[in-house]
């Protein structure tokens, strides 16, 4: 429990972290929220999560086969 600290910066945070996995695992989601739903600081983690150095588009996962494995 935080009983002393800058709240705020947790909230945000925390805020900031779950954007990332919303975007990672429902970007539908992210696609469909309003522009005006979101502050400057969600759109630009947004930004971030949808153009990561590596190259990586958001949302992306390996094609997994029945048996959880990495298919070919």
């Amino acid at each position: 429990m935080l009983l002393s600290g800058n709240h705020g910066a947790v909230d945000r945070w925390r805020r900031d972290q779950a954007l990332r996995k919303t975007a990672r695992n429902r970007p539908d989601l992210v696609a469909a929220t309003p522009a005006d739903g979101l502050d400057k600081r969600d759109r630009e983690v947004l930004a971030e999560v949808a153009d990561p150095a590596d190259g990586a588009e958001c949302g992306e996962r390996p094609v997994r086969d029945g048996r959880d494995h990495v298919a070919d």
